[in-house]
């Protein structure tokens, strides 16, 4: 069995948004990420879902897999992942706030190729405190009420 560690390149086609991890040798497997883009900022959410394909060519679009051709095994940060017979994914996984890299590993006919996409996943909102909307006394005025005389 075939092992690459695989260089990771972006590429991007401008109108389409399209973005995906292609290893620096010419033998597949080729993993597309589509969503989210390279580099792009999430909100923050403790997970988010990961699209893309694993294929035989690094061509954009991508070919789906041939009918005959065996289904790709995919990891994201060590989780399996469905992958469909013509090769796409999507899967939700957990992320942390901060820099966020998902790991790929795709193994199809006898060949593996691993892939990093690094995204950035925003920082929660500080919760307020349970006084922050609380009146002190003495701080609000006038302090009794008051009438308007004609």
């Amino acid at each position: 069995m075939g092992h690459a560690k695989a260089a990771t390149t972006v590429f991007g086609l401008g109108w389409a948004g399209l973005l995906w991890a292609a290893p620096a040798f010419a033998q597949g497997p080729f993993i597309q990420v589509r969503y989210p883009p390279q580099g792009s900022t999430v909100p923050f959410k403790p997970a988010t879902f990961i699209l893309g394909s694993v294929t035989l060519s690094s061509a954009v679009p991508a070919a789906p897999l041939p009918p005959e051709s065996p289904k790709p095994v995919l990891t994201v940060n060590g989780q399996p992942v469905k992958v469909y017979k013509t090769g796409g994914f999507l899967h939700y996984l957990p992320v942390s706030p901060g820099e966020f890299t998902l790991r790929l590993r795709a193994s199809l006919e006898g060949r593996t190729t691993d892939a990093a996409h690094t995204l950035y996943v925003e920082r929660p909102l500080p919760s307020p405190s349970t006084g922050a909307f609380e009146l002190v006394a003495g701080s609000v005025f006038p302090a009794s009420d008051q009438s308007l005389a004609a």
